[in-house]
């Protein structure tokens, strides 16, 4: 079961990003199995797995968080939805005053 719902996320992502290229030139999707693999090392679950899959799905094509919910599951949509709303908050690379190294 696990090993299919993984399958399943590499195909929807695969053809979902079919077509797009990353600014190397390579085709986006490596990106996406970059992610998984790094999550798989860390023994991540199989939703985290095929969520890591589909993470740039809403953002970047058509798919929507209600096919996500149809396809895969609650949890799943929910993890990639989380991931693209992050990606909307603004973030600094600078240091917040106040914060102090312990």
């Amino acid at each position: 079961h696990e090993r299919d719902l993984i399958q399943r996320a590499y195909s929807r992502a695969e053809k979902a990003h079919e077509g797009q290229k990353r600014k190397s030139g390579e085709p986006y999707f490596t990106h996406c199995v970059a992610v998984a693999h790094i999550l798989a090392e860390m023994n991540l679950d199989a939703e985290t797995l095929a969520a890591a899959l589909l993470h740039d799905v809403l953002e970047d094509t058509d798919v929507t968080i209600e096919e996500l919910r149809e396809e895969f599951n609650d949890t799943i949509a929910a993890m990639v939805d989380g991931v693209t709303k992050l990606k909307k908050l603004p973030f600094s690379s600078q240091p917040v005053k106040g914060a102090r190294n312990p």
